[in-house]
């Protein structure tokens, strides 16, 4: 079961016209940490299948690149933890059964810096949570 709930509101776009969106995050119940009540999460999170861990999208976006770092909340010890930044659009977000993060970003993918193409790219982060 998980010990709280999250509510997004005032989620309008990131950009004009894109598809990821910028929302202010609110916590509905009681946890054991203080989320700042802003605007700059994205409207993706998920939780690991026991309702411990909450992952959660923070936008980074340095020079109008857009970029996030993962947020990771362990609701039972209060401790909060984030990724390095990461470039790009989180497209997709999951805690898997070993609670490691694996993720899909929308971002650059040509490497000759001649033609610059975009498209997704699958990822997975290593956690602390591992055997728990």
């Amino acid at each position: 079961m998980k010990p709280f709930q999250i509510k997004y509101s005032i989620i309008s776009e990131i950009r004009h016209g894109s598809s990821y969106n910028l929302a202010e995050l609110e916590v509905i119940g009681v946890s054991k940490f203080a989320i700042k009540k802003n605007n700059g999460w994205q409207d993706k999170h998920t939780w690991s299948t026991d309702g411990k861990l909450l992952a959660q999208i923070k936008w980074d976006l340095i020079n109008n690149s857009p970029g996030f770092i993962i947020v990771l909340f362990d609701s039972e010890k209060g401790k909060i933890m984030q990724t390095d930044r990461i470039e790009g659009c989180c497209n997709a977000l999951r805690l898997n059964k070993e609670s490691d993060i694996d993720y899909e970003t929308f971002t650059k993918v040509s490497k000759d810096g001649i033609k610059e193409e975009y498209g997704f790219v699958k990822e997975k982060i290593k956690t602390c949570y591992n055997n728990r």
